[in-house]
């Protein structure tokens, strides 16, 4: 028996080691255990946070793009809103050019009417005139011949050798009609009060006329061709320039369209991606608190085991035989 005291000590030594080495071996595991529930939660954490970042930058870039698109739709508003508004105006400018042009070829066409009416009248009398200029110059050749020579082919020298000229047995009968038609001819000048001559000079000045009244109504034809082409040409301009424009309005309107349609479908994409953010946020949550009930039960299974160890450091050991 007197080694019994060393038997106990020994014991409860050895007893209390190994509840220290348990203890210890708790106290690593359960700081293993909260170092990695710790750093998995803050992986979580952290991917939460770069989810938020994220959206934040979805939302910005949708937000600007929405202000892109409302801009964009803006300005080709007004674009299409500034040309339509031009165009009535140069077609009806052009239209009146076209009515002005149609009064001006009426005009143009009652011209030359008036100046066809005018040129015949001219042939007929250049023609009658004519006709009695050569009878004049026939009676003389024909005085001449008959050896009565005339002292001038005056209307009044030719009227007044005519009766002797038609009584004249040897006249022949193709220049007796001719003569007789002369006869006539003159006297109805001089009823009158006109002569062949007089006559011929009214005729040039009326030829004149006649030409200068021509060439005017050529210069206007030519210059109302030149105008219908112009028209013509700012009209063919005016069109092409809304084709040109209405393109250009449609290619913007479906790219418009296009802009609109991926906007929505990045608000489909966004209002996915935060209601994914919502369901991490809440599997973090709930893992967090599932971490934190295990770490504070373990945390009081150790409080326990030490408080265990002190009782069994402050017990009183006893060897039985």
């Amino acid at each position: 028996d007197a080694i019994r005291p060393a038997r106990e000590d020994a014991r409860s030594q050895q007893v209390i080691t190994d509840a220290n080495q348990q203890l210890a071996d708790a106290e690593t595991e359960y700081n293993d255990a909260k170092a990695e529930a710790d750093s998995k939660l803050a992986d979580a954490a952290q991917k939460l946070q770069d989810g938020k970042t994220e959206l934040q930058d979805g939302e910005q870039k949708l937000a600007d793009a929405k202000a892109q698109i409302d801009s964009g739709q803006k300005q080709l508003d007004d674009q299409k809103n500034q040309f339509y508004a031009t165009v009535p105006a140069q077609q009806k400018q052009i239209q009146d050019g076209y009515t002005a042009l149609d009064g001006y070829d009426a005009q143009l066409a009652a011209g030359e009417a008036q100046l066809a009416a005018g040129q015949q009248d001219y042939d007929t009398q250049n023609a009658n005139i004519t006709g009695l200029e050569q009878g004049k110059a026939a009676a003389a050749q024909l005085a001449a011949a008959f050896g009565s020579p005339l002292p001038d082919t005056s209307d009044a020298t030719v009227l007044e050798a005519l009766p002797s000229l038609l009584a004249n047995p040897a006249l022949p009968a193709e220049n007796a009609a001719q003569l007789s038609a002369l006869q006539s001819g003159l006297s109805a000048l001089a009823a009158a009060g006109t002569t062949t001559e007089a006559s011929r000079a009214a005729l040039t000045t009326a030829k004149a006329q006649l030409d200068a009244t021509a060439a005017q109504l050529a210069a206007q034809k030519q210059a109302l061709a030149q105008q219908r082409a112009t028209l013509d040409a700012n009209a063919a301009k005016l069109d092409a320039g809304i084709r040109t424009a209405t393109a250009a309005f449609s290619d913007a309107d479906a790219k418009l369209l296009d802009a609109r349609a991926q906007y929505d479908q990045g608000v489909k994409d966004l209002a996915k991606a935060r209601q994914q953010l919502a369901d991490g946020q809440q599997e973090y949550d709930d893992a967090k608190a599932e971490a934190d009930t295990k770490l504070a039960d373990g945390a009081e299974q150790l409080a326990d085991a030490k408080a265990a160890v002190r009782d069994i450091e402050q017990a009183e050991w006893y060897v039985w035989d």
